[in-house]
């Protein structure tokens, strides 16, 4: 980790585009773009005092911002969208998505950019799911039976997951059949792998693993209490592969009471068996401190991370930290052997004997 903060320029509501190179981050008034190093690029500003911005994220052209927006009237609830080319400043028109809105959440886009899914809160606090093809800007097809907590595309862009407590749902993307439903044990969030054949569905303090052809439960993986301490709680938990799919990186947040309150946040590294099952690979890094949700940069060359001042052993802001995709105690930023068999030694280069001598001639 940096032994410094980030400038003021950071925020939890960063994101960094797919394309690399820049990101966007939310001020008082609008978006601001950034570079690789922070430094400010250019900004968008917020002009109509009758719509807030709920939320934004990145097409996958990684220049188009897309905005999400909702009226600020109670009388009058639309909610609605437009784009922002980041490179030449100029923005879209604004398409109402909706004029019985009172909320737009948890919007994702197709691998393709081609549709926009999101769960939508009426004037009547109903809830449904919204799927709008962004080609023509109709909505596509509404879902109200259902309202999810959190949406993600498969890799192919072709079905929907959606998560809500204790239910998951697969919608076709196109028509918006419900495929499958199943009930599984309460989660939060959900992740989906590389190869696109597992779901991990996880909480604070578990990680369970379904098929995603059937949504069959195959394992999981849970977090002990610390019995040492009067009261113990993770209170956070967040999941990342790395850059090679092979690892899965877990970071949680445990707060802790014995007369005294701790945080100590954790960075445990997991195997992915053939059937997306996890096997933990390294004893888990402890910090000191309690750490935020981590923002990784594409392709996980690092990320940052929002470090407060519960024990007092660091300074209040946002981090800069650079993983360890394959374990040699290297960072990734730094390792000139990417790949490190976990069980081989590495050097200061993280490099392994058998890396330098790839044709095992005895020769580097």
């Amino acid at each position: 980790m940096a032994s410094e903060p980030l400038d003021d320029s950071v925020s939890s509501s960063l994101q960094w585009s797919p394309a690399g190179g820049h990101a966007v981050t939310q001020i008082s008034d609008g978006i601001r773009l950034i570079d690789e190093t922070f430094m400010p690029v250019r900004e968008h500003l917020f002009e109509n005092e009758s719509q807030s911005v709920r939320d934004y994220l990145w097409m996958p052209n990684g220049v188009d911002l897309l905005i999400i927006w909702e009226s600020n009237y109670w009388d009058d609830s639309e909610c609605g969208y437009y784009f922002w080319d980041t490179v030449d400043d100029t923005l879209s028109t604004s398409y109402l998505v909706n004029d019985a809105c009172y909320s737009i959440q948890d919007p994702t886009v197709s691998p393709d950019g081609a549709r926009l899914a999101v769960s939508k809160v009426s004037e009547s606090y109903s809830g449904s799911i919204l799927m709008i093809d962004l080609t023509t800007h109709e909505v596509a097809f509404e879902d109200e039976d259902h309202f999810p907590r959190e949406l993600i595309f498969t890799h192919d862009g072709t079905s929907l997951v959606g998560l809500t407590s204790r239910v998951l749902n697969l919608w076709d993307a196109n028509d918006g059949y419900l495929l499958q439903s199943r009930s599984i044990e309460d989660a939060e969030h959900l992740l989906l792998s590389p190869d696109g054949d597992s779901l991990y569905a996880y909480s604070e303090e578990t990680i369970r693993v379904y098929s995603m052809d059937s949504f069959t439960f195959k394992s999981m993986v849970t977090f002990d209490d610390d019995n040492a301490h009067i009261y113990s709680e993770q209170v956070q938990l967040s999941l990342e592969f790395s850059r090679s799919g092979d690892l899965l990186y877990a970071m949680s947040v445990n707060v802790s009471y014995d007369g005294d309150w701790y945080a100590n946040s954790s960075m445990r590294t997991y195997f992915i068996d053939d059937d997306g099952s996890l096997e933990l690979a390294l004893s888990p890094q402890i910090v000191n401190t309690s750490i935020g949700i981590p923002i990784f940069f594409p392709q996980q060359t690092s990320f940052i991370t929002y470090v407060d001042d519960f024990n007092d052993y660091h300074e209040e802001g946002y981090y800069l930290w650079s993983p360890d995709s394959d374990g040699d105690g290297i960072g990734d930023t730094s390792d000139l052997c990417p790949g490190t068999n976990l069980n081989e030694f590495s050097d200061e280069d993280g490099c392994s004997w058998e890396q330098l001598d790839d044709d095992e001639d005895g020769i580097f």
